[in-house]
């Protein structure tokens, strides 16, 4: 996990045909990012980009597909380090109404091999975040950004001098992932 958003990988049970996937994302709340990155096609990758952006925060999620690939296996959730903490709520809800169409197992998208899956328990989810760094930044933002995670956060940081207030460090891309390739652009 990168030091400007939290991520979550959302795996589904059962893969979603490309073509059921915008109309069921779209059924829980989601709103499709036409003229993002295409759907997967025999030559090259493909890219799906949804958001829930209110006053409660931005959750942004995005499902990639390798060359060939007619269904979604999985899809990642993510908000940025300065979203207010509401974004939370907001994507708990998000998820709850897509385990109640589909089956599905979240994780925290951190690296390891070993993550526990997350139960879908906001409160419980809450009293452990304190336990986070990322996440118990975004606990502390009463009022917050409406932001994109990634570079969007990243850059917004360094250009109002944050760094040492968000990160308490002056190096926080040497904590950048493997994920983080997979959230920019095709």
């Amino acid at each position: 996990m990168g030091a400007e958003s939290y991520l979550m990988e959302v795996k589904f049970k059962h893969p979603i045909p490309q073509a059921e996937l915008i109309s069921m994302l779209e059924s829980c709340g989601a709103t499709y990012m036409a003229g993002g990155p295409s759907p997967s096609s025999s030559t090259g990758w493909g890219s799906y980009r949804f958001e829930i952006r209110s006053e409660l925060g931005l959750t942004e999620l995005r499902a990639d597909l390798a060359p060939g690939e007619r269904e979604v296996p999985r899809l990642f959730l993510r908000f940025s380090i300065l979203s207010p903490r509401t974004v939370i709520g907001q994507s708990f809800a998000f998820l709850r109404e897509l385990r109640a169409k589909r089956a599905v197992a979240v994780y925290p998208a951190t690296g390891a091999e070993d993550e526990a899956e997350l139960e879908l328990d906001e409160e419980r989810f809450l009293l452990s975040a304190k336990q986070d760094r990322v996440l118990a930044t975004i606990l502390g933002n009463e009022q917050g950004l409406i932001i994109e995670g990634g570079e969007t956060t990243i850059h917004y940081i360094y250009d109002n001098e944050l760094v040492s207030q968000v990160w308490g460090s002056t190096s926080p891309r040497t904590k950048q992932k493997w994920w983080q390739k997979l959230w920019r652009s095709q």
